[in-house]
């Protein structure tokens, strides 16, 4: 059963049976809940009467008043792409040795009181710095379009500027509301650079 997936659940390793719990013919697993707690659970608890977590799930259910709260939703996915290998964006993310902090991790509540409600549903989570963990001083919410200019620098350093090699040239691109847009390309690093300013300043100027 080591790595299985079991709500949410994440079997570690098979370990012995702790002294607190009564004689039972059954085996025991040591195993991570996503909410962070670690803790041994025997084979028939996760099996035949399958428990879907710790007893987090029914405390952060509480504390969000409903399971489809908004800002819970953008709770649990931070934590999926950060520390659950199985998500289809740890690449992005966890890959990269980005993480939640200890705080947000491990409560809902706390990390609701440090961000507060989302603004609106076009509102996202977004890393001041983009290479940083997920904490209270490095996050705040923005608009898809704050976001996209917020993005990862590629290659060439400058964000939504990608050098192609087999032209010899500079794309300049930008990406709003999950919409990329190509906005030329350059042999001129520099104009590429411009093109790709203007079309900030061009959708931030309201801001």
């Amino acid at each position: 059963m080591t790595g299985q997936r079991i709500y949410l659940w994440t079997v570690i390793l098979e370990t012995k049976k702790p002294d607190h719990l009564k004689e039972a013919e059954d085996r025991y697993w040591l195993c991570e809940c996503d909410c962070g707690t670690v803790k041994v659970v025997t084979q028939g608890t996760l099996r035949s009467r399958p428990t879907k977590s710790c007893g987090c799930i029914k405390k952060l259910k509480k504390e969000s008043r409903a399971a489809d709260n908004p800002e819970y939703k953008v709770w649990l996915t931070m934590k999926q792409r950060c520390h659950n290998p199985n998500s289809s964006r740890y690449s992005g993310w966890g890959a990269r040795g980005i993480r939640v902090c200890d705080r947000w991790r491990k409560s809902f509540s706390d990390f609701l009181n440090d961000m507060g409600p989302r603004p609106s549903n076009q509102h996202s989570i977004d890393r001041i710095d983009v290479n940083g963990h997920y904490e209270p001083s490095n996050c705040r919410w923005v608009t898809n379009l704050e976001q996209a200019i917020n993005r990862r620098p590629g290659k060439s350093g400058i964000v939504g500027v990608n050098y192609l090699k087999n032209k010899d040239k500079y794309r300049a691109v930008g990406q709003l509301n999950k919409k990329r847009k190509r906005l030329g390309e350059y042999k001129d690093f520099f104009e590429a650079v411009c093109a790709r300013k203007s079309w900030e300043a061009k959708y931030a100027k309201n801001w």
